[in-house]
Order: structure tokens, then C-alpha cells, then sequence
């Protein structure tokens, strides 16, 4: 009488005994189920850089901030900074002029 090797299956990305004869032995089920060898894991993203208003300017910071964006829009420089006008706005600007000249080229304007 000859003797039968086990038969298995794939089920759900793993191999399982057949109940039915009908299958593979475990060496091929095992090199075909699961899509093969695991992918490798994808790389950790960049760590965020977050920032903190210090003295009308960003920086950056390992305390909780805000993107470098936001904090842009809402870190207003000292009052004896240089400033440019954008928009209608004096914004913060190392090779603008002071505050006072700005505004009166430039605003400021209410919404």
C-alpha cells in the first residue's frame, strides 16, 4: 500500500491541510501562498520639523509647534524690524525698511 504525503491548501494567505486529498505538499504551498516573501517594511518618514515664534521669527523647535507655513503667517516680527509690503500688508522682511516708512506706502488696509 503506498503511502500518501499530506496535501494542502491555501486559505487566507496561509497553508492549511486539505480535507479533501486535493492540494500541494507543504514545500510548494508554502513557496506560492501568502504572495511570497514578506515586502520589506517602508522607510520611516521624515521627522516633522515643527516651529515656534522667538522674538518675531521662526525657529525651529523639539517642544510641540506648528508647521514653518503657519507659523510664518502669524509671527509678526518687533516693531523696530525691517518690513516689506505684500499684499497691503507690512510683513517681516530683513532687507525692507522700518515699520513706520512701510505703512506709510503701504497700509495698513482693514479687511
Amino acid at each position: 500500500m503506498r503511502h500518501h504525503g499530506l496535501r494542502y491548501t491555501c486559505e487566507k494567505n496561509a497553508c492549511v491541510l486539505s480535507t479533501d486529498g486535493k492540494g500541494v505538499d507543504k514545500t510548494l504551498c508554502d513557496a506560492v501562498c501568502g504572495g511570497g516573501p514578506p515586502s520589506p517594511s517602508p522607510p520611516p518618514p521624515p521627522p516633522v520639523v515643527n516651529y515656534k515664534c522667538a522674538t518675531g521669527s521662526c525657529v525651529e523647535t523639539s517642544d510641540p509647534g506648528i508647521p514653518k507655513e503657519a507659523c510664518e503667517q502669524i509671527c509678526k516680527a518687533p516693531e523696530t524690524g525691517k518690513f516689506k509690503c505684500v499684499q497691503g500688508k507690512c510683513v517681516a522682511d530683513e532687507k525692507g525698511i522700518p515699520k513706520s516708512s512701510c505703512e506709510s506706502v503701504c497700509g495698513p488696509f482693514e479687511l
